[in-house]
């Protein structure tokens, strides 16, 4: 991404001609390109980006005209595109990602625009604010998993971010929820056992049944891994202990069953 030229012929951009949007409202592209970390230059009337940004470009551009009228007649003023101000007193929530691709991290800012979620970067960090958590929690997950699709919304400002997640079948759901009501009773419960060897066998590949929250799911994968490892992690059950995250899985899973 550094080394991309927008002069350079070789170089796979694509030119955006903007010669019908005023200085203000292009003054407005390059501050919400450069928010979403997008590379881009000027050439003329034109603003060019690189090719494998063209998803992005695409989306911060036509929030921008949806936002303010093209032919100048709007306000730059009452753009509704939502930024971070590193002066707000609002409460945020910093992500590390160091260790996504830049295409990861682009994809995440596309969706955090879409989703009209201010945000700002500080190098790889996301900084938030903290009462988008819970869908950004989301949101970081669907880029994890890939399938992540935004869609116009007619007569909305923002889009909508539907997430096409590969699923876990209802009865696997069911299955751990047995296990963790059996176990939370009796550690040693040969059927919640089985029920639990087979539950993780199922949710080895990844999905998410339907309807459950991402952060709950998360949390249930968690708690059934730790239930796996004290009854199974060491010479001898820790019993105790595996009733303890039983019932955490249990009270975890039963709004979803």
């Amino acid at each position: 991404m550094s080394d991309w030229n927008p002069l350079d012929p070789d170089a796979e951009s694509v030119h955006y001609d903007l010669g019908n949007w005023t200085v203000d409202q292009r003054a407005a592209v390059a501050e919400v390109f450069a928010e979403a970390e997008v590379p881009h230059a000027w050439v003329g009337d034109e603003v060019v980006v690189p090719a494998e940004l063209e998803e992005v470009a695409d989306v911060l551009l036509d929030r921008l005209e949806q936002e303010f009228d093209v032919d100048g007649s709007a306000n730059p003023d009452q753009v509704s595109f939502r930024t971070l101000d590193e002066a707000s007193d609002d409460e945020i929530t910093e992500y590390e990602l160091d260790e996504w691709a830049d295409n990861e991290r682009s994809r995440l800012g596309e969706l955090l625009v879409a989703s009209g979620i201010p945000f700002r970067w500080e190098g790889a960090l996301l900084v938030t604010l903290t009462e988008f958590e819970d869908t950004v929690d989301e949101l970081l997950d669907a880029v994890e998993a890939g399938d992540v699709t935004i869609v116009d919304s007619p007569g909305s400002a923002y889009a909508t971010v539907s997430v096409a997640r590969s699923e876990v079948s209802g009865e696997t759901l069911t299955q751990m929820f047995l296990a963790a009501e059996r176990l939370q009773r009796d550690p040693l419960d040969a059927d919640g056992l089985a029920m639990l060897v087979r539950v993780l066998d199922d949710v080895e590949d990844g999905g998410i049944p339907f309807g459950v929250p991402v952060p709950a799911w998360r949390q249930a994968l968690e708690l059934a891994d730790q239930l796996a490892d004290a009854l199974a992690g060491g010479d001898i059950p820790d019993e105790i202990g595996a009733m303890e995250v039983a019932q955490r899985l249990f009270v975890t899973l039963r709004p979803h069953v």
